[in-house]
């Protein structure tokens, strides 16, 4: 009976295991330049809070900051976001992220926080359309309506990773379709796919992600999932429409620029003022204005502002 009662607890606590850590930046000083970062993470069980522990030092953690949790579909795992504010501009914070009253915690990574001063350099890395793996590991099996047999994200993430390493670059800004969660159907038409690469996508991503700030724009890729699993239950097309994942497991600065969500925001780097506009909603002529990227009727999209 102690055995398995100790079996049956550690796969539960597991189940708290923080995932998929990614930073953006947060808040803003008189200038307009961040004046701290937002740490996110995936847990399959919602924990009892969201903390971040935090320091100058990987051994002395000694400052800590909690946020909270969003969740948008049931049996889908909850995100925290926890913003860490007013650290020192241009220096190395060591962190771990997880649940103080559950004791669990993800290992001690480290970022260097966003200069405050226009006359800083820097180097980032900008880019969009970025899938998970390739088709090697990931098949295709429905190829039509532009979807490609062949293709690899594999040599993209081999190029930042190299970055990383080298330390050319301080951040990294992806301009929309993040990983292509709406057509994993593509790869297996008959299951529902969506939650399960886009967990894959940043997981994949995490020791970038965890490291520097991974901001993120909206494209028509994030809109909603389409995918026959999702258009025959209501259930799962109506959790995911409209954007919903994307403004869930990001948390983009717009809070600190008066923005909306994570659809239009803006912060400065040294001497460049960043705009991100959300170009796929509420203006006219916009192609998702009423409906998501599959124009199904009862699929809505629209309404930020």
């Amino acid at each position: 009976f102690q055995q398995v009662f100790f079996l049956y607890f550690v796969a539960a606590s597991a189940h708290l295991e923080p995932e998929q850590i990614h930073l953006a930046f947060a808040g803003q000083d008189a200038s307009g330049y961040p004046s701290g970062m937002t740490v996110s993470w995936f847990t399959r069980d919602e924990p009892k809070d969201s903390t971040v522990q935090y320091g100058l030092s990987a051994s002395q953690l000694d400052q800590s900051a909690t946020g909270h949790v969003k969740h948008y579909m049931s049996n889908a795992g909850f995100h925290s976001h926890v913003e860490i504010l007013n650290l020192k501009p241009s220096t190395t914070y060591f962190y771990r992220v997880g649940s103080s009253k559950d004791s669990k915690w993800s290992e001690v990574w480290s970022f260097v926080s966003a200069s405050q001063s226009s006359d800083a350099s820097f180097s980032m890395a900008v880019f969009g359309d970025m899938g998970w793996e390739s088709s090697v590991e990931r098949p295709m099996i429905i190829t039509a309506h532009g979807l490609e047999k062949k293709w690899s994200a594999k040599e993209s993430r081999a190029t930042l990773e190299k970055w990383k390493d080298e330390k050319s670059i301080d951040f990294i800004w992806h301009v929309g379709d993040i990983g292509y969660m709406d057509d994993s159907y593509a790869h297996s038409p008959v299951r529902f796919t969506y939650e399960t690469a886009y967990n894959g996508y940043l997981n994949w991503l995490q020791n970038l992600t965890a490291t520097m700030a991974y901001m993120v724009s909206p494209g028509n890729h994030e809109s909603e999932c389409h995918s026959p699993a999702c258009v025959v239950d209501p259930f799962l097309g109506r959790a995911l429409m409209n954007f919903t994942a994307y403004n869930h497991r990001w948390h983009m600065p717009s809070s600190s620029c008066a923005g909306r969500a994570n659809m239009w925001y803006s912060f400065n780097v040294g001497p460049v003022h960043f705009v991100s506009l959300n170009t796929e909603t509420d203006f006219p002529g916009a192609e998702e204005a009423k409906t998501g990227d599959g124009h199904i009727s009862w699929l809505k999209a629209g309404g930020f502002g």
